[in-house]
């Protein structure tokens, strides 16, 4: 084929010459020296050169060749000597010559058996990267585009050229959205070192598959998978240090890791020599700061303490038959506030129960991982992953998702597990300190509001179970620890510490409504923190250091959690198996009542309960204080007031109802649906996503705790992470807060200066909007709305939703006021209107979201099939109507375009005699920008409509 010839005439083309196969040339400079760096590129198929431009703008080494004399010859008019006369399949160049090859809108140009010789010449030329725009769709013309393939076909043949997937890859095109690519995509490739190509060619890597593949060597979403645990893994990436990657396998991972962060030492550790020579052959050159050695990643002797940053280990506790002892070396080698990144497969079971990889000696799920981590680190981040094509969840889409901690049920299905753990950093700050005493005024000295946090805190406790107001601190006291400072002697000793300038600290051991803060009859008038009678009061969240605050206590909150919710992490509600009774749990708060009418309340509403189970198949789990359970009859299991049993209590049961308490936190963390039962009318600063305030409430509540809605679920989980900061462990967060508030004391009684600590010690977002789970779905808080592939245009699926529900209304007017017999002529024609509304505004909204987003190609094509899809319509105000919409909103993208269905839909108002539309479209018209000649060549649309 001569394409000398061929792309001459496409560049005569009045449509084609000055036209560029991007939109953005900036965007698109930062996209490729993401992967090339500052080094030389080369763009192959250059056309009118913008992308070479722009890179001489930036100072990059620049040259564009292509295929026609026109475009050469104009792009040196204006860049001269940077442009060359040069064809893909006889590159001009020297071995090695240009760094980084770049090709957008040329390879689906050449005939599919032309495609081997074009990226041997791009292998020969290119030293390091190649990036890759291409259509995987024909052209308008339907000419000249001659290889039409997708995204796999293509790696596939650069994978035969010697390429390899570029570690970076999957930050130029993520995870989620190889799940639908559109018309042109984009690949970046690694070349292979030619000696490593030689040794380990694809066929070799096939006898090792079973164990060990390169993922960048191998297409499909399960490669995808593999690969996007390490780009992940980078956010946790030191500016500087030491980077483990154990059983590292073939090291494609570890180059992911050490891609483009040369300050970072990466070493891959597997126990597999053929894995370390593979590493080291085909990787080490091309990144100089990877290393690769062969041990037993049980083994990490060769490690001294406290020496490594992050530790990074994917898809490898299965295949270990002491996870623990893995850990614990882990734990060792990590220096503190390193991190230990990981993932397991989720329940990889065949039908009889058992996982059927020979290799695998333990099966998890997340709560077994979490209890395997939370022995050694806190944990600081969950991911669920999803790929589809495997052996559970087939049809499941790519997904990599962070998730809220802990991790309830309603945070969605998983393939794999994943989860960031971060190495308790020291007290170094504090060593000249530690002598110093930390004073808890407490009546429970056990109770695990102190001993969740403070037994692992560098300093000597002591704690004050009765003290009275003539109680005297000791000289050494660093801080002092309370919570309910409403009452004598607290408020006395907490005033008095203050004054000597000892840093105070109030510990909020429950939600607001614990403490009844409306109807406890020993409280002053006003509520329990008005004013906060400390230094500062350690919050469970958002919520409450908000309402606290507007309390006029401003700078008194920390946002911290709740340290003795921190075990929830590695819980898990109950699997409630076929055949077994629907488990409710029905408790109070530890003081459900003050006066006898709230008594009355509060018993009538357990009687009301206990009716309505009496004639069901619920069992019920009652869980009363205060003689409750005696008074309406029942055996109640609380033998723990501290809350020490209630979480194995949970774990047994489906769904909770409760009088307003700190439980519901509980629940809700481990994912339980939960009800507050409440027939007193006080405000609730914790809502719950179902309430009973009255029997007429329960049967219908119960229904929906049997089944809850996912809308209501997610309520309850954005409810959840605004009422309690449960995203990372509190004590971490609490034990920071203690060390800032030691130091700030004992520098202002150095200095003999009054204690002023700042507004916020802890940087939560206090007065950030609540954390919303990252798996947070479209489809189930928005029921019946229109999906579309880009899955950040959650509003756009929401206006739309609002766009049908206000047409079927509409429609429900016009049908009522007709007589008692409609004539089915009018409603069919009603109907019809109707859904061609909903249906062309849909196309029309989803383009304009499509054009604010910068993808102008998409957005035009949105809506011009917006227009088609009135095509056949009988209505001719539908028609009139979409017809000048459209126009308004196309002219931006395709003024030819717009002007012609303008003019189309000015006719047919006018032959309709309809002078409002006429009227709408004058004022579009004026709107639109002054023609162009470039514009005004373009060849006229297809009649979109007939009429």
């Amino acid at each position: 084929m001569n394409y000398q010839a061929e792309y001459t005439d496409y560049w005569s083309r009045q449509d084609r010459w000055g036209s560029h196969s991007f939109d953005d040339a900036d965007a698109l400079f930062k996209r490729v020296t993401l992967i090339s760096g500052r080094g030389s590129v080369l763009d192959v198929g250059c056309g009118m050169g913008l992308l070479v431009r722009t890179l001489l703008e930036h100072d990059v080494q620049a040259h564009g060749i292509d295929i026609a004399p026109r475009p050469i010859e104009a792009n040196n008019a204006i860049n001269p000597g940077h442009f060359q006369l040069g064809s893909i399949l006889d590159l001009p160049f020297a071995d090695n010559s240009w760094n980084t090859i770049v090709s957008t809108d040329c390879l689906e140009h050449i005939a599919e058996a032309d495609v081997p010789k074009a990226l041997s010449e791009l292998y020969r030329v290119a030293e390091s990267s190649v990036f890759i725009c291409l259509a995987t769709t024909r052209d308008r013309d339907g000419r000249w585009h001659l290889t039409v393939r997708n995204r796999e076909w293509w790696e596939a043949r650069f994978f035969a050229a010697g390429f390899r997937r570029h570690p970076l890859d999957q930050l130029i095109t993520s995870y989620e959205a190889r799940e639908s690519d559109e018309w042109q995509i984009t690949l970046t490739f690694e070349k292979i070192p030619v000696a490593a190509l030689q040794r380990y060619p694809l066929e070799a890597l096939k006898a090792e598959r079973d164990l060990h593949m390169d993922m960048t060597r191998e297409s499909g979403r399960r490669a995808d998978a593999h690969i996007a645990r390490y780009i992940m893994a980078r956010r946790y990436l030191p500016s500087e240090g030491l980077v483990l990657d154990a059983a590292c396998g073939l090291g494609y991972g570890s180059a992911v890791l050490g891609c483009d962060h040369r300050g970072v030492q990466i070493i891959g550790l597997d126990n597999s020599d053929y894995a370390v020579a593979y590493g080291r052959a085909c990787f080490q050159p091309s990144h100089p700061n990877l290393r690769f050695e062969a041990g037993d990643v049980c083994d990490l002797s060769r490690f001294a303490d406290a020496s490594v940053d992050l530790v990074v280990s994917f898809e490898t506790v299965e295949h270990l038959r002491e996870p623990e002892h893995f850990l614990g070396e882990i734990n060792r080698v990590l220096k503190p506030g390193g991190r230990f990144v990981c993932s397991v497969p989720n329940m990889w079971v065949d039908e009889d129960g058992k996982d059927p990889n020979p290799w695998h000696f333990h099966v998890f799920d997340f709560s077994k991982l979490a209890q395997l981590c939370t022995k050694f680190f806190p944990l600081e981040h969950v991911y669920r992953q999803t790929a589809g094509g495997g052996m559970t969840l087939t049809q499941s889409q790519r997904r990599l998702q962070r998730v809220n901690l802990p991790v309830t049920t309603s945070s969605g299905e998983a393939e794999w597990w994943l989860v960031a753990a971060t190495k308790p950093g020291a007290f170094r700050p504090l060593t000249a300190l530690s002598t110093q005493r930390i004073v808890v005024l407490t009546h429970a000295a056990e109770h695990p509001l102190f001993t969740s946090w403070l037994a692992d805190f560098p300093f000597p406790v002591s704690y004050v179970t009765d003290a009275t107001t003539d109680f005297v601190f000791p000289d050494d006291t660093a801080l002092v620890v309370t919570f309910d400072c409403y009452r004598e002697p607290l408020v006395t000793l907490l005033r008095r510490a203050m004054e000597i300038n000892i840093p105070t600290l109030l510990l909020a051991d429950g939600i607001l409504e614990y403490r009844n803060t409306w109807d406890h009859p020993q409280l002053v008038p006003g509520s329990l923190y008005q004013p906060v009678l400390a230094h500062k009061l350690a919050c469970l969240g958002r919520s409450q250091a908000r309402t606290v605050e507007s309390w006029d206590n401003p700078g008194r909150c920390e946002i911290i959690g709740s340290p003795r919710f921190d075990l929830y992490a590695a819980r898990q509600r109950r699997s409630r198996l076929p055949g077994d009774h629907f488990r409710v749990l029905v408790m109070t708060a530890i003081t459900p009542y003050f006066t006898e009418e709230q008594h009355a309340r509060v018993l009538q509403s357990l009687i009301d309960l206990k009716t309505t189970f009496e004639s069901s198949a619920i069992d019920v789990c009652w869980r009363l204080t205060k003689g409750l359970d005696a008074e309406i009859g029942v055996d109640s299991i609380v033998t723990d007031l501290t809350g020490l049993e209630l979480a194995e209590v949970l774990q047994s049961v489906d769904a909770v109802i409760t009088t307003p308490s700190t439980s519901m936190l509980e629940a809700m963390l481990l994912g339980l649906p939960v009800a507050v039962l409440d027939y007193n009318n006080c405000p609730h600063y914790v809502q719950a996503a179902w309430r009973i305030t009255a029997a007429s409430h329960i049967a219908e509540t119960l229904v929906e705790l049997a089944n809850p809605p996912a809308a209501k679920l997610l309520f309850q989980n954005a409810t959840l992470h605004d009422a309690l900061e449960c995203d990372t462990p509190a004590a971490p967060r609490l034990r920071q807060l203690a060390e800032k508030m030691i130091l700030a004391g004992a520098e202002a009684r150095a200095h003999g200066r009054p204690l002023t600590l700042p507004a916020r010690l802890i940087d939560a977002g206090l007065g950030a909007p609540a954390a919303l789970a990252e798996s947070i779905s479209s489809a189930d808080l928005f029921p019946g709305h229109a999906p579309f592939q880009q899955n950040d245009l959650r509003a756009l699926q929401v206006e739309v939703g609002h766009l049908r529900s206000h047409v079927a209304h509409l429609e429900n007017n016009l049908i009522a006021p007709s007589a008692s017999e409609p004539d089915p002529a009018l409603i069919a024609l009603i109907q019809e209107r109707a859904q061609l509304t909903i249906l062309w505004r849909s196309k029309l909204e989803a383009g304009v979201a499509l054009a604010s987003l910068k993808q102008n190609t998409a957005a035009s094509r949105l809506m011009i099939e917006a227009v088609k899809a009135v095509e056949a319509c009988a209505v001719p105000e539908v028609i009139i109507e979409a017809l000048i919409e459209v126009s308004g909103q196309l002219a931006s993208l395709d003024l030819g375009r717009a002007r012609y269905l303008l003019d189309l839909g000015r006719q047919l108002a006018t032959d309709m005699g309809n002078q409002p539309a006429c009227d709408r479209a004058a004022v579009v018209l004026a709107s639109f920008p002054p023609i162009s000649p470039v514009a005004s060549a373009r060849p006229p649309a297809p009649q979109p409509v007939s009429v």
